[in-house]
């Protein structure tokens, strides 16, 4: 009885793998496809404004002193606590 136990468990286990490897190689070609698809500047510039990402034109406009990021956290509705 435990070594059919055994044998039904292995071959669950291939028919897993089998039907693993078949799903992943028919989605392969469509990921690959949309990997591979070249983007013109433009849409990745779009793509990053999208998603968040700002363009660094100068240094000074990357850095804030402690004052300027507590009165922007302020403006935003952030409320600070003295210890």
């Amino acid at each position: 009885m435990k070594r059919q136990r055994f044998i039904l468990m292995f071959r669950g286990i291939g028919i897993g793998f089998i039907l693993a490897a078949i799903l992943f190689f028919s989605i392969e070609g469509v990921i690959t496809d949309v990997a591979k698809k070249e983007m013109t500047d433009s849409e990745i510039i779009e793509k990053a404004k999208y998603l968040g990402m700002i363009p660094i034109t100068r240094v000074e406009d990357v850095y804030l002193t402690e004052e300027e990021v507590i009165e922007k956290a302020q403006e935003l509705g952030m409320e600070f606590v003295d210890q």
